[in-house]
């Protein structure tokens, strides 16, 4: 499972015995392909990653792209946006009750960003580059953190 991470990188895996008896593990299709977001931010950032099938405690929120009708609506372009300064300058701003000792995520906050559905031509060619280059960072993982925060 997702111990440790930070924008766009999981830091640390742990491993976790799911044939013990007695727990209710979740289905395990929930966690493939989605968004990781820590409900802890880092450095006023909102913190999210890209993670294929690596379970989650509790200190972390789930979010997938499902059947969008917009391909340049999807994961990584989402990525993208939640990890922006921008969005996370808006999201400090808009929720003024924002703690400073140990700033938390609410999921309910997540739900009110104002998330931009690429409609126009112009609009989707935007959200195309902002996801090739999502990608790049996703592929090129082992940059040094300084490098992906002064993104």
């Amino acid at each position: 499972f997702i111990y440790s991470m930070n924008r766009y990188v999981v830091n640390e895996l742990k491993y976790i015995d799911m044939t013990k008896k007695g727990i209710n593990y979740k289905n395990l299709e929930i966690y493939q392909n989605r968004i990781v977001i820590r409900q802890l931010s880092q450095d006023n950032l909102i913190c999210a990653s890209y993670d294929e099938d690596s379970v989650t405690s509790q200190s972390f929120y789930n979010l997938k792209i499902n059947n969008s009708s917009i391909p340049e609506f999807n994961n990584i372009y989402v990525l993208g946006l939640l990890n922006s300064r921008l969005l996370s300058y808006f999201f400090i701003k808009s929720f003024g009750s924002y703690k400073k000792l140990f700033p938390r995520i609410l999921i309910e906050k997540l739900r009110k960003l104002p998330l931009k559905v690429p409609n126009t031509t112009d609009e989707k060619k935007l959200a195309q580059r902002l996801t090739d280059n999502i990608n790049i960072i996703l592929n090129n993982i082992q940059l040094n953190k300084n490098s992906i925060n002064n993104l």
